[in-house]
């Protein structure tokens, strides 16, 4: 919606490139002519030659017959008649592509939409590296829950003077339940002639 205030933008999608897998995913896809395509190998497409030069690509139908001829990309999906992708960046590293396309003669993409394009995916990158950190806390977090509540030693985590987090076998250690020893001070598990020797600790 954003884009389409500022050009042209029915068809437009977002890439993202999986290096360990060698996989390229489309997890954000709305085009006139075209279905969301499945998760495919890494190629020679125009998407791809992004992915690999990290460089912005305006593929006019001049220039994309130049890319054909030279062997740098091979033509997929329905043809466009203008095509302008940027690298989506995490430092100097790409990791995805936003792609807009054309199917009519007008509106014709020029060096001012892909400057346009290219502070536009910054902020699409940013959004993007931060979703993905939240999904990998989540998972480190789920990860950690499930270790923690299966073993057999009592894990506490306490922030002050207040337990943060205590797994089920805490629970059966000191015979409190786990609402009660969220409510409770740290120091009232400990045995008050070791309650020094804790602190020095």
């Amino acid at each position: 919606a954003i884009l389409g205030e500022l050009m042209y933008a029915r068809n437009c999608y977002i890439a993202l490139y999986d290096a360990a897998a060698d996989v390229v995913t489309f997890p954000y896809f709305s085009d006139e002519r075209e279905p969301t395509p499945p998760p495919r190998k890494f190629g020679r497409g125009l998407t791809e030659y992004v992915l690999r030069t990290g460089r912005p690509l305006l593929a006019v139908p001049e220039k994309l017959e130049e890319l054909v001829r030279q062997g740098e990309v091979q033509r997929m999906g329905a043809p466009s008649l203008d095509w302008m992708g940027v690298p989506l960046k995490k430092g100097d590293t790409t990791f995805g592509a936003l792609v807009l396309q054309t199917y009519e003669e007008k509106p014709l993409y020029g060096e001012k939409e892909k400057e346009i394009l290219a502070i536009v995916s910054q902020q699409i990158a940013t959004a993007i590296e931060q979703k993905s950190r939240e999904q990998a806390l989540q998972e480190s977090e789920n990860k950690f829950r499930a270790v923690s509540e299966t073993t057999s030693g009592g894990i506490f985590i306490r922030r002050g003077d207040r337990f943060r987090y205590v797994n089920s076998a805490a629970e059966q250690l000191t015979g409190y339940s786990r609402a009660e020893l969220l409510a409770m001070d740290h120091m009232q598990i400990v045995h008050p002639d070791f309650r020094i020797l804790l602190q020095e600790r």
